[in-house]
């Protein structure tokens, strides 16, 4: 992650870049769409009398 960070001027130190911001955001929707797909596959195939309980 040493190659995703930045210098900002006037403050001490390096920071994350914005594309590392991206890449987490974009990571965190990817699984989190992926998990409500698999949700309703599963939601589904599961037989209507297990749904009423």
């Amino acid at each position: 992650m040493q190659t995703h960070q930045v210098y900002v001027t006037g403050f001490a130190g390096y920071f994350p870049s914005a594309n590392s911001y991206n890449l987490i955001y974009h990571t965190a929707t990817i699984i989190s769409v992926v998990s409500i797909v698999l949700a309703v596959i599963l939601w589904r195939s599961v037989p209507k009398h297990i749904h009423a309980v």
